[in-house]
C-alpha cells in the first residue's frame, strides 16, 4: 500500500492547471496517479482499487470518487472500518480509523475523541482507547461528519505540516511570474540568450527564497513573543 506522502509523488508530473490543494484532496482519498499527460490524467484507490479516468480541473474529487463502491463512504460502519484498517493492521473497538501519511509511519484519526495519534509501531496501536464514542450518521456528499470532513480536506494542512514542517515552497503567484518571465522571453534579442533567462530566473528564485525565509522567522518570532 502507498502510503500519504508516496501517492502525493506519483503526481509530480501532473501539469499546474491541477492545484495543489486538487492533488492533496486526491492523496487523502487514497488515489495515486497511474497515467498523465499524453495518456490521460488517470489514477487509482488504495481502498477500493477502482481507477477514475480523464480528471478535470473542475472536478471534486469527493463527489466524484463518491460513486464508488469505496469502503471510506461507508466508515459509520463496522464492517467498512474494518476494510480500510485492513491495509494497516488497525484493529480499535471504537470509531477511529489509521492512515499510513508516511511508509512505516502511521496515524489514528477518531472522530469520537476529535484528536489523532501517531504511532510507530502497530503495538502501541492496540491501546488506543477513547471515552464517550459518539454516533456517526450515514456518509452523504453533503453530510458534514469528521469522516466527511477528512476525505474532503479539512485536515491536509495538518497532515502537510507533518511531512514537511520547514517547507519554503514556492507559491503559485511567484511560479506563475517565473513561467511569465520565460515564455515572454524574445530570445532573437537576447545574447546569448538562455544564459541571460537562467541567470534572471536564479536571481529571482533566490530573492523568492529569501523573502520566505524572512516570513518564516517573522511568524516565528511573533509567536515567542506570545
Amino acid at each position: 500500500m502507498l502510503s500519504f506522502e508516496e501517492r502525493l509523488a506519483t503526481f509530480q508530473n501532473w501539469p499546474r492547471k491541477f492545484t495543489e490543494t486538487f492533488i492533496n484532496n486526491l492523496c487523502v482519498l487514497g488515489h495515486y496517479s497511474i497515467r498523465e499527460l499524453t495518456e490521460g490524467f488517470i489514477t487509482k484507490c488504495i481502498y477500493c482499487d477502482s481507477e477514475h479516468n480523464n480528471w478535470d480541473i473542475n472536478d471534486d474529487p469527493f463527489t466524484e470518487h463518491k460513486n464508488s463502491n469505496c469502503p471510506i463512504f461507508s466508515l459509520h460502519t463496522k464492517i467498512g472500518r474494518e476494510k480500510v484498517n485492513s491495509l494497516t493492521n488497525f484493529s480499535c473497538s471504537c470509531k477511529a480509523i489509521c492512515i499510513e501519511l508516511r511508509k512505516n509511519t502511521k496515524f489514528i484519526f477518531c472522530p469520537s475523541c476529535g484528536k489523532n495519534k501517531e504511532f510507530s509501531d502497530i503495538e502501541s496501536a492496540l491501546v488506543h482507547s477513547c471515552c464517550d464514542c459518539v454516533s456517526v450518521k450515514k456518509i452523504t456528499a453533503k453530510s458534514n461528519n469528521y469522516y466527511v470532513d477528512f476525505f474532503k480536506g479539512r485536515y491536509n494542512s495538518m497532515i502537510l505540516q507533518y511531512l514537511n514542517p520547514k517547507s519554503l515552497s514556492i507559491n503559485e503567484s511567484d511560479l506563475d511570474l517565473i513561467e511569465y518571465v520565460v515564455s515572454n522571453s524574445n530570445t532573437s534579442l537576447l545574447s546569448p540568450a538562455i544564459e541571460s533567462i537562467e541567470i534572471g530566473l536564479n536571481k529571482l528564485a533566490k530573492e523568492i527564497e529569501s523573502e520566505c525565509v524572512k516570513i518564516e522567522k517573522e511568524k516565528i518570532s511573533k509567536i515567542e513573543l506570545v
